[in-house]
């Protein structure tokens, strides 16, 4: 099962572009920064990433792009994440970019995209789309200048938005015209809800924002109705196992919500946040899955083209990764081991 896992075709969602450079990049970018001793090894540098709470690992991510200073940089890093996403036999990837540490390092939006597209272009057997990541915490003002520039820009790689950083006290109601704005230019929809907050989190998220795929949203176990919205809309989870471990919005796997959530029909997909800061990696994500929720190899399949199916891809990628998992992107109604539930979206 492991070889399997290994040599499948992936699709991943919910990847986080700055959290998902190799430590071994942001090892040598440090050193060449001096913001490291020029002593510390790699092993030791890792140790920096072992935290076990949000606050922690933000500070290693801010620290992290207040590295990047050219467009070089931004080259190299995209680079080696397109070589480990080709490596995992990843098909397509939506990396979410998020342009305020940027904007504090002194790019503008247009080289940010351009240097990142560049970087992932070096590996052309992977199909990478980007989504630009609002700030809750810098407000609907700043949230939504962004969005008015990535609209003229128009970059074709540009698929979607999503609204992340601090959940618990940033509710997402007043980005609701940022993300209208949004959706009338044609761009995917999708927010980070239901991590570090509730399921009214969730719920603001479809209803106010109008968001059809939700980031983590593993708080919508404690409300039977916003489950069965879930799975009766077709709105899938992006669900990442070992991200809400190493943040603290779960104590433990065994205490992780998503097999309930599986069992319950919720539409759900398997991802892996900001693997390099948090040591994992998709391949190692679905077998954590495998063994969480007791998948087999047809659920794993049905799961990974239920994620091509609700990509913010272009109709003739999408298709062509329809057909790379069969066109079997909606299962038959009712099957509980399946990752759509009984009204899956496709």
């Amino acid at each position: 099962m492991s070889d399997w896992i290994d040599a499948c075709p992936k699709v991943e969602l919910h990847l986080h572009f700055e959290g998902a450079v190799p430590l071994d990049v942001w090892h040598r970018m440090a050193l060449a920064r001096g913001a490291i001793p020029q002593a510390e090894t790699l092993e030791r540098f890792e140790r920096r990433f072992q935290t076990r709470s949000f606050r922690g690992f933000i500070k290693n991510w801010l620290w992290c792009c207040a590295l990047f200073r050219t467009a070089g940089d931004l080259r190299d890093a995209a680079r080696a994440v397109a070589c480990e996403l080709a490596r995992q036999n990843i098909l397509y990837a939506e990396l979410y970019v998020s342009p305020a540490p940027f904007f504090r390092a002194g790019f503008a939006l247009e080289p940010l995209i351009h240097g990142i597209v560049e970087g992932l272009a070096s590996c052309p057997q992977v199909e990478t789309r980007l989504l630009i990541d609002l700030a809750r915490d810098r407000g609907p003002g700043a949230a939504g200048r962004i969005v008015d520039d990535v609209i003229a820009l128009a970059h074709p790689k540009v698929v979607g938005i999503g609204l992340g950083g601090t959940e618990a006290g940033f509710p997402p109601d007043p980005f609701a015209g940022v993300f209208r704005k949004a959706r009338d230019a044609g761009l995917g929809l999708s927010a980070h809800a239901g991590e570090h907050a509730g399921a009214e989190s969730i719920r603001a998220a479809i209803e106010k924002l109008g968001a059809t795929r939700i980031g983590h949203g593993i708080a919508a176990l404690g409300d039977a109705r916003l489950c069965d919205r879930l799975r009766d809309g077709g709105i899938p989870l992006e669900i990442c196992l070992s991200s809400n471990l190493r943040t603290g919005a779960v104590s433990s796997l065994a205490d992780h919500p998503a097999k309930r959530l599986y069992d319950a029909g919720v539409p759900i997909t398997i991802n892996s946040d900001d693997p390099a800061m948090f040591m994992t990696s998709l391949t190692r994500e679905l077998r954590l899955a495998r063994d969480l929720l007791g998948l087999g190899e047809r659920d794993i399949a049905a799961m990974l083209a239920l994620a091509a199916a609700r990509s913010f891809a272009e109709a003739p990628l999408k298709k062509a990764l329809r057909q790379a998992f069969g066109e079997r992107v909606t299962p038959p109604r009712g099957g509980r081991g399946h990752p759509a539930g009984r009204r899956p979206g496709s």
